[in-house]
C-alpha cells in the first residue's frame, strides 16, 4: 500500500482551541495514520516538504498493525 501525504491546511486539534496548519499521513485506503500540526504555515510547509522526501527516499515504512 502507498503512503499519502496530504496538503498543508488549517487543523483543530480539539487541544484548549489550538487550530494551525498541518498535514496528515496516512496508507492508501485507510484513516489518517499521523497528524502534524505547527504554529505557523511556513514551518508547516518546510515540514510537509522535509517529510515528502523522506517518504521517497525509504525502502520500507511499517508500524503496528491497527495503530
Amino acid at each position: 500500500m502507498a503512503w499519502k501525504l496530504g496538503d498543508v491546511q488549517q487543523i483543530n486539534t480539539g487541544l484548549n482551541g489550538f487550530t494551525g496548519p498541518g498535514f496528515v499521513l496516512q496508507q492508501e485506503g485507510r484513516s489518517p495514520s499521523m497528524t502534524m500540526v505547527f504554529h505557523d504555515q511556513r514551518t508547516a510547509e518546510e515540514s510537509r516538504v522535509a517529510f515528502s522526501a523522506i517518504l521517497d527516499k525509504a525502502a520500507v515504512i511499517f508500524g503496528a498493525p491497527g495503530q
